[in-house]
């Protein structure tokens, strides 16, 4: 299975805001990358608690409303 599916799998009661996959596949694969880079040797809930402390800067509910769940 390739990385892409692998993330999208995670949490598809998450629907996309906008379909990178389709409109900038690089900039798609890339954020995979960090992800996966940004998971090792991480507590997940740590990384959680990270991505809802970043989605309350940035003031994305969506975001927000998605990490909170993930938690």
């Amino acid at each position: 299975m390739d990385t892409a599916q692998d993330t999208t799998a995670y949490a598809p009661e998450h629907p996309a805001r906008l379909a990178w996959t389709e409109h900038a596949p690089e900039v798609y694969k890339a954020m995979v990358r960090l992800d996966i880079a940004a998971r090792q040797g991480l507590d997940p809930r740590l990384l959680e608690l990270v991505k809802i402390r970043a989605s309350q800067l940035n003031h994305c509910a969506f975001c927000l409303d998605m990490h909170t769940k993930d938690a």
